[in-house]
């Protein structure tokens, strides 16, 4: 339980609300979702603070664009895989902890958990920390494409060929498979794999970190 979020203030690891912030309902009532609903709310205000402190030339329409983007399940459940959340997450069968909603809905509920015992300091600087790489460069002028359709526009632009992906395995019971996918770029030395619950999901998470180890900027 202490390997979650190294950065989480000890208060906050010494707390019974992380326990709770990591439980789906499936194991327990008492479960992450009051605290998913708090964090969800701090999650959405601190984007939107940081985006009108850092992007002054920005207006509403563009703000809100670029925050839903940040905020949104996809985001939030690839974060949770990039900070090691995902095997802390408390659940009946291990496959639900690989569903992108209960990944995004505990990253919120550990950002909720901050909040309530150690205050809003603490989720501020969770957030700078998770969101580092997010919120660095950011243009108001961002469209936030899906990364399958980034990354090929990056292939087309540089006259390469375009990404390849294939299925590499798939695992799981019937009802909750899980698809893992390797994705072949000209650009890079190996194929970069994504999961995900379905073929699409598990593409669209390989071309995300392609595009991250290609440097290209990604949400």
């Amino acid at each position: 339980m202490r390997d979650v979020l190294p950065g989480l203030p000890e208060p906050v690891r010494a707390s019974p609300l992380l326990t709770r912030a990591l439980t789906h309902r499936s194991v327990s009532q008492e479960h992450y979702e009051r605290l998913e609903f708090v964090g969800d709310a701090i999650l959405g205000f601190l984007i939107a603070e940081h985006l009108y402190t850092h992007l002054p030339a920005a207006d509403e329409g563009a703000l809100s664009r670029t925050r839903a983007a940040l905020v949104c399940k996809r985001t939030l459940a690839t974060i949770a895989e990039e900070q090691g959340i995902v095997p802390c997450i408390r659940v009946a069968v291990p496959e639900i902890a690989y569903r992108a909603s209960v990944r995004a809905d505990v990253v919120e509920s550990l950002l909720g958990c901050s909040y309530l015992v150690c205050g809003m300091d603490a989720a501020r600087r969770l957030v700078d920390r998770v969101y580092a790489e997010r919120l660095r460069d950011l243009s108001p002028h961002a469209q936030h494409k899906d990364p399958k359709t980034r990354l090929q526009d990056w292939a087309q632009r540089r006259k390469r060929p375009l990404p390849h992906y294939e299925v590499v395995c798939i695992h799981g019971p019937e009802h909750t498979p899980v698809f893992e996918v390797a994705c072949r770029v000209d650009g890079l030395p190996a194929p970069t794999l994504g999961t995900g619950p379905s073929r699409r999901e598990a593409e669209k998470a390989a071309a995300r970190q392609a595009l991250r180890l290609l440097r290209v900027d990604t949400t």
